[in-house]
């Protein structure tokens, strides 16, 4: 479905009202799952137009509850907003079952490829070093948590994410950046250790 520019102009400006420039739900964020989305959508062969709205709209709950719902409220605020728009309800029904979808647990269920595509599009900014860097930066600052607990966090999300996306072109675009991920928080890990060893005035630890 094609729809003018001034219309998605407004759903973009509706969805950065709920986003801040920083913190875990960033809006950082949102842009890159919309880049995946389009990426996606291309190779999978799904509405690209639908699953962008998507995109833009999939987090707007966080702004009113915290997970694990915030899909159910995403959801409908956004079939709320598109109605409002003067879209169809059959078209708003279908832009809010992709953004309750995008929770890996419900796309599951769904079996539906464009459900599959916003799940892994949202999944993919939870893979790769960037979340080491949002992590240690956010997760800290916002959620008061150590910088080993914001790194046992991240390594988390990503070796999560990475286990259940669903497209292979996901898969495809993951793989290296699990892999350069991985190997970082090996060499992190080995640092950790040896300071602790130096700490605890351990001989041999290199």
């Amino acid at each position: 479905m094609y729809i003018d520019q001034e219309k998605m102009q407004r759903i973009i400006n509706f969805a950065r009202a709920h986003h801040a420039d920083e913190g875990i739900h960033r809006w950082e964020h949102i842009e890159n799952v919309v880049g995946y989305a389009k990426h996606l959508s291309k190779y999978e062969e799904v509405d690209e137009t639908l699953v962008t709205i998507a995109a833009y709209l999939h987090d707007i709950g966080h702004k009113y509850v915290e997970e694990p719902t915030h899909h159910f409220k995403s959801a409908q605020i956004s079939h709320e907003l598109l109605l409002s728009m003067n879209f169809s309800e059959e078209y708003a029904d279908a832009v809010a079952y992709v953004i309750m979808s995008h929770r890996h647990p419900v796309a599951a269920v769904s079996k539906d490829l464009i459900c599959y595509v916003i799940s892994d599009a949202d999944k993919l900014d939870m893979i790769g070093p960037d979340l080491i860097i949002n992590a240690v930066y956010n997760v800290g600052r916002f959620e008061g948590r150590t910088y080993e607990e914001a790194l046992e966090f991240a390594k988390h999300v990503n070796d999560s994410a990475f286990q259940v996306l669903f497209t292979e072109t996901a898969k495809r675009i993951a793989k290296p950046e699990n892999e350069l991920a991985q190997e970082i928080y090996r060499g992190l890990s080995r640092k950790r250790n040896f300071m602790l060893g130096v700490k605890n005035g351990e001989q041999n630890v290199g």
